[in-house]
């Protein structure tokens, strides 16, 4: 996967990897995911590391907006999709994380990431 793709990449294949002895227990009610056996190995390319250091780094880079926004003002922005989410989806976007989930993937993965890269800057 590519950029976004490659953060779904990420997480389908964490979640689906065979659980370790130091994984947490699933949450109550959680359904215990199954591992993906028809998953070989993923290509993560240009993956972002998480979705708030995404959103504040694309606002102050002009990136989404032709102006200035202050970052006071993208982390409230923040707070507020990140309540509409959890009532309307059930999840907590700050788990949007794929450099939390890497290490729990154990599905073989080649990585990469150019120095150049415009879009998702290298970390």
């Amino acid at each position: 996967g590519h950029s976004m793709g490659a953060a779904t990449a990420l997480f389908h294949a964490a979640q689906h990897s065979p659980s370790t002895p130091t994984d947490p227990p699933p949450l109550p009610n959680a359904e215990e995911p199954k591992e993906d056996l028809s998953l070989a190995g993923i290509v993560v390319d240009s993956t972002f590391t998480d979705l708030e250091t995404l959103a504040h780094e694309l606002v102050k880079d002009g990136k989404l907006l032709p102006m200035f926004v202050p970052s006071v003002v993208v982390g409230g922005a923040l707070r507020m999709i990140r309540g509409t989410v959890q009532k309307k989806a059930g999840f907590d976007i700050k788990a949007l994380s794929p450099i939390k989930g890497a290490p729990k993937c154990t599905t073989p993965m080649l990585i990469g990431h150019g120095r150049n890269d415009e879009f998702i800057p290298l970390h």
